[in-house]
């Protein structure tokens, strides 16, 4: 189905505002597997002396702990570049607002093609949608013990996949697919959300040029492939 591409560039968009939104929020280099968990205890090595370093007892737990040695918790495996600002927030208002335009814009073109959605069914999805991806989101937060950086990823994930159902389409499976990867995976911070949003917008752009056209006398037009 061709509707698809308008997700996917909504999401697109929004990553970018993310981007603009976070410039300047921290320094510009992070490893991420060992960004902020301070050792205070090596089981044992601080009362001996550290090789090469003339330091022993207690120096050498001083000089040991000087070092960020153990991980917090999980990250992505290259973290440089700021942190997304407020990310638990803003990763929720994201995902918010790309289901909210992707039921007006659904709702839009079926109107304009003679079959509008009801209108309960779509008061109840405008009204509904916000509290319920809420919900899920607080849910993921207490049961998880997930942070914001890796909490929105998912849940942005978890629409691309219900869209990818709705429309059959495995592009935007793939697309669904690469999305955490590139994003979280792979990269962290804003650089992952630039990675991101470069996957979302190839995506939109396949779709559209997949997408039958239709041509005069309503011929349908097919495009290179299906999706």
């Amino acid at each position: 189905m061709g509707r698809s591409w308008f997700p996917l560039a909504l999401l697109g968009f929004g990553l970018l505002a993310i981007v603009v939104f976070s410039v300047g929020y921290s320094p510009w280099f992070d490893y991420g597997p060992y960004s902020g968990a301070w050792v205070s205890d090596l089981h044992g090595m601080g009362t001996a002396e550290v090789g090469g370093t003339g330091y022993g007892g207690d120096a050498g737990m001083s000089f040991a702990t000087a070092y960020q040695v153990a991980p917090d918790a999980w990250g992505s495996v290259v973290s440089w570049g700021p942190n997304v600002k407020y990310a638990s927030t803003t990763w929720l208002v994201l995902n918010i607002g790309m289901f909210l335009g992707t039921v007006v814009f659904f709702a839009a073109r079926a109107r304009r093609r003679g079959s509008p959605i009801r209108t309960r069914l779509l008061v109840g999805l405008l009204l509904g949608g916000p509290p319920a991806i809420l919900l899920a989101d607080l849910t993921v937060l207490w049961e998880l013990k997930l942070d914001g950086d890796l909490r929105g990823p998912l849940m942005t994930t978890a629409g691309l996949l219900l869209l990818a159902w709705l429309e059959r389409s495995r592009l935007v499976l793939v697309v669904a697919a690469l999305f955490p990867l590139a994003g979280v995976v792979v990269f962290g911070g804003v650089p992952g959300v630039l990675v991101a949003a470069a996957v979302v917008f190839a995506g939109a752009f396949a779709v559209l040029l997949w997408t039958p056209r239709r041509l005069p006398g309503g011929t349908v037009e097919n495009g290179p492939g299906e999706h």
